[in-house]
């Protein structure tokens, strides 16, 4: 059964990835590049597992997208400027504590937000449905 389970999940993974649009990755890797550019900030956030996700793509802009891991001068290249809302606890259940789940991120976005920033929010959408915050979120982007 777990050879049976495991082909499955391989075939289902490999027919996934087939299917992905590679012009909006494209398109996703040139809007990362012009905020890098600009030295505007790339905010995440997501929900659960989303949320992990999340702070490991931030964590990754900031120390591997642009900077080699080796780099003996740190101040050869500057990497990109990356937050992820849901990596500050004490803020995050502040603003729940205030203002509700609903409005967290937005709270959060209402302060950092700048003009020419990136707004990633990650969300596989697997579990209870649309999250306010993440809509609200959205919409005050």
């Amino acid at each position: 059964m777990s050879k049976e389970f495991i082909d499955n999940y391989m075939k289902e993974t490999e027919e996934i990835i087939k299917n992905v649009d590679r012009a909006e990755i494209s398109k996703m890797i040139n809007i990362l590049f012009e905020t890098w550019k600009e030295g505007k900030k790339v905010i995440t956030m997501g929900n659960g597992g989303s949320a992990g996700t999340a702070s490991h793509f931030a964590a990754d802009l900031m120390k591997t997208v642009v900077n080699d891991s080796s780099m003996k001068d740190i101040n050869q290249v500057k990497g990109f400027k990356t937050i992820c809302l849901n990596d500050n606890p004490s803020v995050l259940t502040a603003w729940i504590n205030d203002s509700g789940w609903d409005n967290v991120y937005a709270g959060f976005l209402n302060t950092l937000l700048e003009e020419g920033d990136t707004v990633l929010i990650v969300s596989v959408h697997g579990g209870s449905g649309w999250s306010a915050n993440v809509v609200k979120a959205m919409e005050l982007a």
